[in-house]
């Protein structure tokens, strides 16, 4: 796949998940600090649907475009380009969490009251390594690449990644159950999402197949619909289907074009952008909104929702006028580039 090459749908799908997931969090702001005590059940609610679909949807969608970008028809790994974005990946996790944990240690009541830092968290971060906050998922990614990287790994996910799909919810409980604490929380975190990741490389290969017809699509999604709806107290294996069921039939809906908004595409590209930096300004923002309009719960949600996802946008904008973009979220390009 050349450089340019992008698919419609795939930034379709990523623009509307990174909306959910800033959503998710504005939510989750109002409920940790209790700001609307009233909204409790509804908070709850929304938050485990998208604890249940949205960054597991950006895994698969990860899957999907390593699969294409990375990958040739063969499946071999196209491996200079390979290198420069795990380079990407490491560049982007190591400045921003270091760029997290310098303001929460100097600036602690602006940037979520609820994210505790100390000097031990930099002491976590660089042995164990633990990561902070929301850099937790390019931590997970860059652990997914490598493995994915892996010649007999890869080839045996894309051919039999349906075992996979079967497999995950019996075999995630268990490791689950068994590996506590934060020492093996890179490897809980490689185990619970790889199988996502997988599930994308494999749809991108086999895709033409009758498990991933928009009628297996429709059915997944119901089934996975009725069990989060009619089961109460869900089991860990029973939130492993929901959440493979309701990724592959979004995903479906949206490659067969029974979904499809235009608007979202650009968000999509930019989806990177908006994850790393909506973190730093989702505290500011709905305390400042909360502060003088608490009585529009809903619209005030809405708001902080739509601020949360543009500033980061202005913020990636000035970093392009000012030439440091491609340094700061591109590091590997910039310096391969460099180099040459």
């Amino acid at each position: 796949m050349k450089e340019h090459q992008r698919l419609a749908y795939v930034d379709n799908l990523k623009g509307l998940t990174i909306i959910f997931v800033v959503f998710y969090h504005v939510i989750a702001h109002f409920f940790l600090l209790q700001m609307y005590p009233e909204m409790d059940y509804g908070f709850r609610k929304i938050i485990e649907v998208f604890s249940l679909t949205a960054m597991n949807m950006f895994v698969v969608l990860s899957g999907l475009v390593f699969a294409m970008a990375y990958c040739n028809e063969n499946q071999v790994l196209e491996k200079n380009r390979f290198k420069r974005q795990v380079l990407n990946i490491i560049g982007v996790y190591v400045f921003f969490s270091l760029l997290w944990w310098g303001l929460k240690m100097y600036l602690p009541g602006y940037f979520m009251p609820y994210d505790v830092v100390s000097i031990q968290s930099i002491y976590s971060f660089l042995l164990v390594p633990l990561p902070l906050c929301h850099m937790w998922f390019m931590h997970m990614l860059l652990l997914v690449y490598l493995v994915a990287g892996i010649d007999c790994i890869r080839r045996l996910a894309i051919k039999y990644g349906y075992i996979v799909l079967i497999g995950m919810p019996i075999i995630v409980p268990v490791i689950f159950q068994h590996l506590t604490g934060d020492s093996w929380l890179a490897l809980r975190n490689l185990t619970f999402f790889l199988g996502f990741f997988t599930t994308g490389m494999f749809y991108y290969y086999h895709q033409d197949k009758i498990i991933f017809s928009p009628v297996a699509a429709t059915i997944c999604f119901i089934l996975s619909t009725l069990l989060f709806v009619l089961v109460e107290n869900k089991t860990s294996w029973m939130n492993m289907l929901i959440s493979e069921g309701w990724s592959i039939g979004i995903l479906i809906f949206f490659a067969k074009g029974f979904l499809h908004f235009s608007c979202l595409e650009y968000v999509g590209v930019k989806c990177l952008d908006i994850y790393i930096g909506h973190f730093f300004v989702v505290a500011l923002i709905c305390e400042a909104l909360y502060s003088k309009w608490a009585n529009y719960g809903i619209y005030i949600i809405i708001v902080a929702t739509i601020l949360c996802t543009i500033l980061p946008l202005l913020f990636s904008y000035i970093l392009k006028k000012i030439s440091l973009y491609t340094w700061l979220f591109k590091p590997g390009n910039a310096y391969l580039a460099k180099r040459r």
